[in-house]
């Protein structure tokens, strides 16, 4: 299992307009083959998504292709206008 905990601030301290610009491409995401699951926590003006795909290849198909869903979702959503990527923490889970 591969995980990814991205972190995006607002850039208007408006918090409750990124996460409804993320619903649709949360939603999308949910749908897509390698994906287990995708949700975010709201910390003040930053939203922590967390990502949990089947494995790295998952993940990279999804980020790598430019013609992906969620690439494409991601440029119509305009998210970027009011939020700023900050970065990811990615890895293999820890097995039990």
């Amino acid at each position: 299992m591969y995980i990814v905990i991205s972190k995006w601030k607002s850039k208007d301290g408006n918090v409750d307009r990124i996460t409804e610009l993320g619903k649709p491409l949360r939603k999308l995401l949910r749908t897509q083959p390698g994906v287990r699951m995708i949700e975010t926590v709201i910390e003040g003006d930053t939203a922590h998504v967390i990502h949990v795909y089947d494995d790295e290849a998952a993940y990279q198909k999804h980020l790598n292709d430019p013609n992906s869903a969620f690439n494409k979702a991601m440029q119509e959503s305009g998210i970027e206008n009011h939020a700023e990527w900050l970065g990811s923490v990615r890895g293999e889970a820890v097995p039990d």
